[in-house]
Formats: structure tokens, C-alpha cells, sequence
């Protein structure tokens, strides 16, 4: 099998779809946007691929025949036409409509021609009669304009440059790269016809932070037109272009390359079949180019996934806990695995549903997009990501076997870069004072703040531990009033990297409710052999312990953490009676108020939880049951008849019941719940 040459290089493969525009799967798929949804029904499954809030009336998909969308009103359920009119091509209202169109160009055309009646030697023609003319001859070449039906078959062809992250041609140098004419079918024509192209790219500002872009073609628009039943992004040729990270050591556990290795996982550790895997590696690809020491957005994200803020710490956690290091690919790829059997177990489900095919490596690219990765535009970038599995992995990886991959066979890899040692110390500091940023603040640095601890610390006015205390002992931290049990979790989180074991913790809680300074406290992990280490490891001098003054900076108040542990102890404890009809056992209580408290889990993975828990299944409850148990756990009211009739109604026509649980997480009333509690609802 020939090995596409994508490792360490910037490669553009040239890909296409057939001449209409293909399903991604073997059924239609036909988006509807309902009552806080938009389903997309997948034939043959029960999954909805794209789901939107209250009142989103944005189609991701579109049949080909051109059916209406149907928006819906929030909470009632009840269908309207939206205005797309569609009609014959005799005396339709497109026809109408070129007609006056032309009309008009005709108009405008004449009254550009002098008006003058001058006329022609020998001849009774006038100018007037010229400008006639002229119109009839700019509407002959405009209906003379060629139609796009379809495009020439292509195999993937591989269009490599041996140039690393680091020496990015410029777009046009890029571009230059591409071909220049495509096959394509013209309307009346049997057989493709080669055509002038340009290219211009889809997905995102190229030379921005991501590691995929995706091409369209551009034609000239003065020689031809696409086809009304085209759609480029689903079905058209496109240009794929990976920009890959140089690596200098290869990973060696079971594969001999990062990407390998996790498919590798994927497929011999997790059990999925080959598409699925797939439509993983798409979305891995794009979102880090398999490097697991990579950052992006400022500094908040990280790793082959981009784990963001509260779930990049969760990720260091886990990997602390575990006896895995963080940067490493085997400690994200168990950490994954964690997520996906633990709050993200709906996204495994998901996954799951995939068949083995090319059409299931695009659902599964979709869907792992849509429902885990979450970006900008999600429905849109999910239909790229399913393309890049369908078109670029199932191709390379059907048919293939995996081994299973072990941990003592583990090397990490090392990304290297060509920039000067300066460079890469500022690097390293930014790293540095960011972290303090989203740990101790919990929020992203404001730029002028951050450069000020990175110019201190770069120009050693300042140490490590200073900075450290700078933040902890700073009016926006003590304005949080930590009680003595958060004050020495945070600690742990800010000095050594990870969470608190029992017994430390015990101890230091200990030491502060006998009077012990917290500045004192505070220079115990300070000076502690863990924070030496992680300052060595962004290039910073430790330093030396902090005085501790006569009058301790202990604070007063309601602890904020305490206050969000309630509210969130109030949200889950709503749903134990609404949904199951008792109070919560202590223990069920205490895991999903850890798992919202940490960030591992959302509002809407909550009440997931609890719609589809064996416990609520088990009661057997009616449609109309069902909808009504929605209404009072995921709108705090009671239904309205015409709305609840819907409901049912869409339960009856074959809507399944996770697909309606979908429509109603995305009202304006489940995010109102969500926002008084002090929860993200996803």
C-alpha cells in the first residue's frame, strides 16, 4: 500500500466527489431544524448529526432535491415553512426573475448608447438602434455562459514540498503548487472538458494555527457557472493540504509514526473498527497534526486533541495520578480513552454507530467534530472533517490491522525547532506565566499583564516563586476568599502541577486551621522539590522563600469554590428528583458534582446522564410521559399542549427519543438553568 508523504511535510493531495452531489451516507442526509433542534437523520442510524439551539434555523446540509427547511418555535414544537420558494423551470418564479433581470441589463445598456439620432450613410439606422443591439448582444453572451454539471474522475494524486511548519510558502506560492485546469463536464457534453482553475481556501486564513486546509476550486465566472445541484464543500474536487510538524525522533510504539501509533490504539486498545478511526484521525489532524506537545489558543489549549483550560488541567491530572507524563503520546492517548468511557461516553456512542466503510469514516468525522472537538462553525467544519476521513484516511487505513500498543515500549517525542535559543526562552516564559494565569486565575492573561511578568522574568528581576506569589497573594485571587480546603488545592494545582493527594492535603488544611500563615503554607510548596522541577522545565530560576508577615492574609467570607460546589450540588440534586422521583444517594451525588466541578463534565452531559440511565429507562414511561419529564427537568415549567403534541407526534414518526432529549438542550430555557446554577450547559 503506497504511504501518503505526510510526515515532517507540507503535502496537498488532490481529491473529488462524483457528479452530483454524494450523501455521507448510504442514505440521504436531510437536515431539519425543529423546536431547539436541527436534526440530521442519517438512514440507518439513529444518530442526528447536527443539532442547534432554540430557534438556530441554520441548515449544515441540504438534499439536493431542495427541501424546505423547517424552523420551529422554541418549546412548541410547531412546524414553519420557511419561505424557500422552489417551482418549475416553465414560468417559474426564477425564470420571472431572469427575464427581468435581462430586461433591465437591456435597459441599462441602452441608455449607456448616445441618444442622438444620428444617422448611418445611405441608412435610416440611429444610435438608438446600435444600443439595441448592444443589449442583444451582452444578453446572447451571458447565455452563452457554460454549465458546471460535473467534474472528470481523479485518483489521489500526491503534490509533495519538503518544507517544515517553520517555512510556510506564502498562499500564493501555494497556490502556484496546485493544478491549474480541471476536467469537468459541460452542460450537453459527454465527455469532461479541461478548464482554467484558481483555487481559494475554506477552512480558515491559511498560516493561521491549523494544521489542515482545504481548497475549492474557483472558475471564471465570465466563462462559466456551476450547476444549481453542485455543492463544492460535499461533493466538488478539492486540494488538501497538511501542514506537518518536523519531527527528529520518531515515536516507536507500535507504529513509526504518531499517526500510526494512535490508529494503532484506536483500532487494537479501544476496539473501533477502521472508518471509525479514521474520522478520529481527521480531526486529530487538523486540530494538532498528531503532535502532543503542541499549544494553541494563547496558550490555553494543548495536546493531539487541544484539551482547553479546565480539561488541559484534567488531562495533567489524570496523567499525574496515572504515572503517565502529560506531553507524552501514550499519557493524552489514555486520557482520551478516560474521557470518551467517562463523561464524553455519549461521543463513544456516537462513534460507535459507524460502519466500516468510507461513508462511515465521514460520519465518524462528523460526528467527532460536532459533538467532541465543538469548533467555530461546527457544522460546517464538521462536513470538512468527515471529507478528510472519507477521502484522505479511509483510503490509506481500510483493510489495515493494528496492534494493540503498550506503555513499556513508550518513547516521547521531541519537537524541535530551527528558531534562536532567545526565542525559544520567551517561549518557554510565556508558557510559564500563562499557566499561572489559567490555574490560579482561571482565566486567560490580558496581554499587557502578561508582558510584564515575562519582561520581569526574562529579565531576572523577578524569580519563580515571586511571580507565583504575585498571583496567589493578589487582590484577584484573595478576592475568591478560598476557604482553608481550596486555598491548598489550588496550591497543588499552581506549584506542583497536579491535584492533592488525601493525606498531604489533610495535613496543609491542618497546619492553616491551627494558625499557620498561608504565606507560610504557601513557601512550603515553594520550596518544594516539585516546584523546583516545573520551573526548571520552562528555564526559570526557583528563587528563595517569601517573608512572612506579622498579620497572615487570611480572608474572610463565603469561599467562592464552596459557593459553586453548592450550586452545583442544587443542579444535581434537582435532577435526581425531577427525572428518577428521589433524593440522591450520597455517592451518585458526590461523583457527578466532582465531574461538573472539575470540568470533565457539562450540563448537558448531566442530564444526559440521568434521561438515558438504566434507572430512568427502566421505568418504561409513555411518549407523552417522556416529553412531559423534559419539559419540568429541561424548562423548569409544565408543557403547553400544542407543544407537547409535536413532541409526540415527531416521537411517533420514528424522531428518537435522544434526538427530541437534543432539541430541548438547546432551548433559551435549559441555558437560563444552566446559567443560574453557574454551569456550562456544553
Amino acid at each position: 500500500m503506497k504511504k501518503r508523504k505526510i510526515a515532517a511535510f507540507l503535502t496537498a493531495v488532490l481529491l473529488t466527489g462524483s457528479l452530483l452531489p454524494q450523501s455521507a451516507l448510504a442514505g440521504e442526509i436531510e437536515t431539519q431544524n425543529l423546536a431547539g433542534e436541527a436534526v440530521s437523520e442519517y438512514e440507518g442510524t439513529d444518530d442526528a448529526a447536527a443539532l442547534s439551539a432554540a430557534g438556530d434555523a441554520t441548515a449544515d446540509r441540504t438534499e439536493t432535491d431542495a427541501e424546505m427547511a423547517r424552523v420551529t418555535d422554541a418549546g412548541t414544537g410547531s412546524a414553519a415553512a420557511d419561505g424557500v420558494a422552489m417551482t418549475d423551470t416553465d414560468g417559474s418564479e426564477e425564470d420571472l426573475e431572469e427575464a427581468d433581470r435581462r430586461a433591465a441589463d437591456r435597459d441599462e445598456e441602452a441608455e449607456a448608447e448616445p441618444g442622438e439620432m444620428l444617422s448611418a450613410a445611405g441608412t435610416g439606422d440611429t444610435a438608438a438602434e446600435a444600443g439595441t443591439e448592444a443589449a442583444a448582444g451582452a444578453e446572447t453572451a451571458e447565455s452563452e455562459l457554460q454549465v458546471i454539471t460535473g467534474f472528470g474522475a481523479y485518483e489521489i494524486a500526491d503534490l509533495s514540498l519538503h518544507i517544515s511548519v517553520d517555512e510556510l510558502p506564502a498562499e500564493e506560492d501555494l497556490i502556484a503548487m496546485m493544478p491549474e485546469t480541471l476536467g469537468v463536464y459541460l452542460q450537453g457534453q459527454e465527455m469532461p472538458e479541461e478548464i482554467p482553475v484558481s483555487w481559494t481556501c475554506l477552512t480558515g486564513d491559511y498560516g493561521s494555527d491549523y494544521y489542515y486546509y482545504q481548497y475549492s476550486p474557483v472558475f471564471d465566472e465570465t466563462a462559466y457557472v456551476l450547476s444549481e445541484e453542485i455543492d463544492l464543500v460535499s461533493a466538488g474536487p478539492y486540494v488538501a493540504v497538511f501542514v506537518e510538524i518536523p519531527e527528529v525522533e520518531a515515536q516507536s510504539v507500535s507504529g513509526n509514526s504518531n499517526e500510526e501509533t494512535i490508529y494503532n490504539y484506536l483500532v487494537g486498545n479501544m476496539g473501533l473498527n477502521t472508518a471509525q478511526a479514521c474520522g478520529i484521525l481527521a480531526n486529530i489532524q487538523r486540530e494538532s497534526s498528531f503532535s502532543p506537545t503542541v499549544y494553541g489558543d494563547s496558550g490555553t489549549s494543548y495536546g493531539i486533541c487541544q484539551w482547553h483550560l479546565t480539561r488541559f488541567t484534567n488531562l495533567k491530572n489524570y496523567c499525574s495520578e496515572h504515572g503517565y507524563d502529560y506531553t507524552t503520546l501514550i499519557g493524552q492517548l489514555h486520557y482520551l480513552e478516560y474521557e470518551l468511557t467517562g463523561s464524553y461516553s455519549y461521543v463513544l456512542t456516537k462513534i460507535k454507530a459507524a460502519e466500516n466503510s468510507a461513508d462511515g469514516a465521514y460520519l465518524a468525522g462528523y460526528n467527532w467534530c460536532y459533538y467532541f472537538e465543538v469548533p467555530a462553525n461546527t457544522a460546517y467544519n464538521s462536513d470538512i472533517r468527515g471529507n478528510l476521513a472519507r477521502d484522505t484516511y479511509w483510503p490509506e487505513y481500510k483493510g489495515r490491522s493494528a496492534t494493540a500498543v503498550k506503555d513499556s515500549t513508550t518513547t516521547t517525542t521531541t519537537i524541535t525547532t530551527t528558531v534562536e535559543d532567545d526565542a525559544d526562552a520567551d517561549v518557554l516564559v510565556d508558557e510559564f506565566v500563562t499557566r499561572l494565569y489559567l490555574v490560579c486565575l482561571n482565566r486567560s492573561p490580558d496581554q499587557q499583564g502578561k508582558t510584564n511578568w515575562m519582561n520581569q522574568l526574562t529579565s531576572h528581576k523577578i524569580t519563580g516563586i515571586q511571580a507565583a506569589y504575585g498571583f496567589i497573594f493578589s487582590n484577584e485571587f484573595k478576592n475568591k476568599n478560598l476557604c482553608s480546603s481550596h486555598f491548598v488545592e489550588a496550591l497543588y494545582k499552581a506549584m506542583m502541577g497536579r491535584a492533592s493527594d488525601a493525606a498531604g492535603k489533610a495535613s496543609w488544611v491542618s497546619k492553616l486551621e491551627n494558625g499557620t500563615a498561608r504565606e507560610a503554607i504557601f513557601n512550603g510548596f515553594a520550596q518544594s522539590a516539585e516546584f523546583n522541577k516545573l520551573c526548571s522545565e520552562y528555564g526559570i530560576t526557583r528563587g528563595s522563600a517569601v517573608s512572612v508577615p506579622a498579620a497572615s492574609s487570611d480572608t474572610s467570607g463565603t469561599c467562592a469554590c464552596c459557593k459553586q460546589t453548592e450550586d452545583i450540588t442544587a443542579f444535581v440534586t434537582r435532577l435526581y428528583q425531577i427525572c428518577l422521583d428521589r433524593n440522591p444517594d450520597s455517592q451518585g451525588l458526590k461523583n457527578w458534582v466532582n465531574l461538573l466541578t472539575s470540568g470533565e463534565a457539562t450540563g448537558a452531559s448531566v442530564a444526559y446522564g440521568f434521561f438515558f440511565s438504566q434507572e430512568f429507562i427502566r421505568k418504561n414511561y409513555s411518549a407523552s410521559t417522556y416529553v412531559e419529564y423534559l419539559y419540568k427537568a429541561l424548562m423548569n415549567r409544565a408543557s403547553d399542549a400544542a407543544g407537547k403534541a409535536s413532541w409526540v407526534k415527531k416521537l411517533s414518526e420514528g424522531v428518537t427519543r435522544a434526538q427530541v432529549f437534543n432539541g430541548f438542550i438547546g432551548s433559551d430555557e435549559f441555558t437560563a438553568i444552566c446559567k443560574y446554577y453557574g454551569i456550562d450547559r456544553d
